[in-house]
């Protein structure tokens, strides 16, 4: 199974490569020949991914969602607007094409002629592929061998769910997955309410062009999503950075420090629109300051780059709301650092139309969706509901205690608040005190700190040592913000970037500790916590960077040589320092929502199985994965039915095979019985039922022990009464499928009392 997550993985890599970067360079090509490679990916991924969101949303919305249809739909824009960046006139098309076909069916010279015109052709295209891996690849040694260290990184850190884990990494991808098939299937964009949804029309779209299942797509898909993030990043750490090879430094520390929180890098490890959003977040950045480093002198790169904004802003809003929050700080941070001359006309209106062009793109399939009526979707009231916490309460709740020698006990919480316990148990609130403007400052900034040390640093196992680190970080961005004006002077661009980055930072600070600072809360902590570790990865390289770069101006003509040499000793330190005093993060440990075995027997079935002969008997992840191609009885569902069995009781499942999936180890799915992991038994079969109220709840903890124990004697019985029709399909040391073959005419009762139903 191994082997097949590695090929299905990288498949779905080099198919999203394909789909969304080929046929935009071969649109844009010849409009953006002379940029750097890095700038043309970039468009080139911007623009394939704008054009398959919106596609499909406008497939769906027409009722024409299929697979030929948008084929035509990609090849047709393709060769359209191929021919305009080639200001060749569209109606020489049919000629082309007529011209072809009379070739190939054996003109005056014969089909053996175009056979060799097309050979010739490829072999070309060969010769073309081998310049270009010449030029970007073997003639750039070290930038080859650092990106294939951050990739060995990267697989080192997510390994798990290649390896060790074969099914979805969270809870809330079955229901993703269900938006997707309601869309595939039924023609419905928005199932459950409005959502940005240009995550799952990347999806959709390339389940359309290529058939991978869904299933698959969501399960690896985020490997793409990791690479990419990594590519970009470094990409704009480059677009900042002075020193050669820095830049790599961005994501290996990002990814792989361990004293970073940990959250940020273990929610890679499953597809979701957050991280696919934070990538077009990345991006947006990289051209937005791109644009204003082109638009006094270079007016063409200056607007593809207002347009690569728009599109990347229009992703960004379009997959997820949060990073779509952190861009919009981000856009208000870079015109504060580019006063006063942002703000001219030629610079500022340009932008503004950009930003527009992004929220018009990404709102039109709401603003459509809206008007026939479609409610928003549950989580955007969630997330109104975090935004309307007390933003006068600390998000971590630090609080210190002091005991008094006559016995009385004072707590203090984050926000202030003061209360004694007297000897005898009595506790009442200290009125408070009223605090100097310095006391009052001291005391927010202790908040702040606890804040960090415990969202940020919690890596740091030391307290004393997390508070500190956090000290550390709010006064380096402190420090830098007024470092720029000084670089600024010899460095105009660079010092306005740096003020950039330090003011985001702190920016960032107040994003995760708005409770204590008693300022609007945004999002909650644990979002915030994710965007702030990957500036911290950011900060810390230019920060380096910044002062490597002002001490080389001292150096004279030597001022190249001496940053560069400084820049690698820094990457070299940097090495030394993570192997030496073992800050590399340990791998990704993921929560196992489904078993290997499940996700081997679902893999079997689905390829094995003619659509729709089939249904699965299983606890829940599976109900989403075979909607689109059979049928779906929960557990519980069946064991309810047949609770109270007599001669006139009937359940039967009426399609010709039907696959009971039976964890004989239950898993901790969000819960354990008494921390431990034990096998189906007796002991859980005679329980009661939980029943359905409970949503979820039935299959956490000592419930999946009885629905599992329950199914586990169930299908025993039925294997002793019907051996000829059940066989052991898959079993493992945790799992076991067991197959039951019917007779469509006279499918089997499976009400019956098999020992521990009443």
């Amino acid at each position: 199974m191994a082997a097949q997550n590695i090929f299905t993985t990288a498949l779905i890599f080099i198919v999203y490569t394909l789909s969304t970067i080929v046929p935009a360079a071969i649109v844009l090509y010849p409009k953006v020949k002379n940029r750097s490679l890095s700038i043309r990916l970039g468009i080139y991924f911007l623009c394939g991914n704008t054009f398959a969101a919106n596609v499909v949303f406008l497939l769906v919305y027409l009722h024409i969602l299929y697979t030929p249809v948008v084929w035509i739909s990609l090849v047709a824009v393709t060769v359209v607007l191929s021919f305009k960046t080639r200001k060749k006139p569209l109606k020489e098309l049919p000629y082309i094409i007529v011209d072809f076909l009379l070739k190939a069916l054996g003109n005056d010279l014969g089909g053996r002629y175009a056979g060799k015109q097309l050979i010739k052709s490829m072999g070309n295209g060969f010769k073309a592929a081998g310049r270009w891996i010449k030029k970007y690849v073997l003639k750039k040694p070290v930038e080859l061998v650092a990106g294939l260290l951050i990739c060995i990184l990267l697989l080192y850190l997510y390994k798990a769910g290649i390896f060790t884990s074969y099914g979805y990494h969270a809870s809330d991808i079955p229901v993703h997955n269900h938006w997707i098939d309601e869309m595939l299937m039924h023609q419905k964009p928005f199932t459950d309410g409005l959502y940005p949804f240009a995550f799952h029309t990347v999806i959709a779209y390339l389940f359309l062009l290529f058939r991978i299942p869904v299933m698959y797509l969501l399960t690896f898909f985020n490997y793409a999503v990791i690479i990419y993030s990594a590519f970009f990043i470094t990409v704009l750490a480059a677009k900042i950075i002075k020193g050669r090879f820095m830049a790599y430094l961005v994501p290996a520390i990002w990814f792989g420090c361990r004293y970073l929180n940990d959250n940020s890098v273990y929610r890679y490890s499953a597809v979701l629109p957050q991280e696919f959003s934070t990538l077009f977040m990345v991006i947006a950045l990289i051209y937005a300051l791109d644009y204003l480093q082109k638009y006094r002198n270079q007016k063409t790169y200056a607007r593809q780059d207002v347009i690569s904004f728009a599109f990347a802003l229009s992703m960004c809003l379009g997959s997820h709301l949060y990073p779509a929050i952190v861009l919009f700080l981000e856009c208000v941070v870079i015109i504060i650092a580019y006063l006063p001359g942002i703000l001219k006309p030629v610079c500022f209106f340009p932008l503004v139309k950009g930003a527009l062009l992004g929220v018009v793109i990404a709102g039109w399939s709401i603003g459509v969706g809206a008007l026939m009526g479609i409610p928003l979707q549950g989580s955007a009231q969630w997330a109104m509901n975090v935004s309307n916490q007390d933003s006068g309460s600390s998000s971590v709740g630090y609080v210190s205690k002091e005991t008094d020698s006559d016995g009385t006990v004072t707590y203090q919480t984050a926000n202030g608040d003061t209360y004694e316990e007297q000897p005898d148990g009595n506790v009442k609130q200290v009125p408070p005190k009223k605090k100097s403007l310095s006391q009052r400052i001291k005391s927010k900034a202790d908040n702040v700190y606890q804040d960090m040390a415990g969202s940020i640093y919690y890596g740091i196992t030391d307290p004393v040592k997390g508070k500190k680190a956090a000290e550390i970080t709010v006064a380096a961005y402190v420090f830098f913000t007024l470092f720029s004006f000084v670089l600024a002077i010899k460095e105009r661009n660079y010092g306005r970037v740096l003020l950039f980055i330090s003011i985001s930072g702190l920016m960032y600070v107040a994003l995760l500790c708005a409770g204590s600072l008693g300022l609007k809360v945004l999002m909650d902590q644990g979002r915030a916590e994710c965007f702030f570790s990957l500036w911290l990865a950011l900060s810390a390289v230019v920060f380096t960077d910044s002062v490597i770069t002002f001490a080389s101006d001292f150096a004279g003509r030597r001022k190249k040589l001496v940053l560069n040499a400084a820049s690698v000793a820094a990457c070299a330190v940097f090495i030394l320092t993570c192997f030496g005093k073992k800050m590399l993060r340990t791998p990704v440990t993921v929560t196992k929502l489904e078993a290997n075995g499940a996700a081997v027997s679902i893999s079997a079935i689905m390829k094995r199985q003619k659509p729709f002969t089939y249904t699965v008997v299983s606890a829940n992840d599976e109900l989403r994965m075979v909607e689109a191609y059979g049928y779906h009885v929960e557990v519980s569902d069946l064991l309810e039915s047949i609770e109270k069995p007599d001669a006139d009781t009937s359940f039967t499942i009426p399609t010709e095979k039907v696959y009971f999936f039976i964890e004989k180890r239950p898993l901790e799915f969000y819960g354990t019985v008494d921390g431990k992991r034990h096998k189906v038994s007796e002991k859980y079969a005679k329980k009661e039922l939980p029943g359905s109220e409970g949503g979820l709840s039935i299959y956490m903890g000592e419930n999946r022990y009885v629905e599992m124990s329950r199914l586990y004697y169930f299908v025993n019985e039925l294997r002793h009464r019907f051996p000829q029709y059940t066989h052991v399909y898959y079993e493992d040391g945790e799992f076991m499928c067991v197959s039951l073959d019917q007779d469509m005419n006279d499918p089997v009762n499976l009400a019956f009392d098999y020992g521990y139903n009443e």
